[in-house]
């Protein structure tokens, strides 16, 4: 029962890296993205949203393999 506690946490801080590592790439090309785009701050939030959330569900796809 202990070696199923440490491989339940140790899989849990995997998927926590995995998070951390897309969540990091993700704000550092929506940073990117907003200094150079002029548009309208609704069209922008449009724009950064999809991409993130489309990212995220894979990530999430991943964490569920692990």
């Amino acid at each position: 029962m202990l070696r199923q506690f440490l491989v339940g946490g140790g899989v849990s801080v995997f998927n926590i890296a995995i998070d951390a590592l897309v969540m990091a790439i993700v704000v550092r090309v929506a940073q990117a993205r907003g200094a150079e785009n002029k548009l309208h701050p609704s069209v922008l939030l449009i724009a950064v949203m999809i991409p993130t959330v489309s990212v995220l569900m894979v990530a999430r796809a991943v964490e569920v393999i692990v």
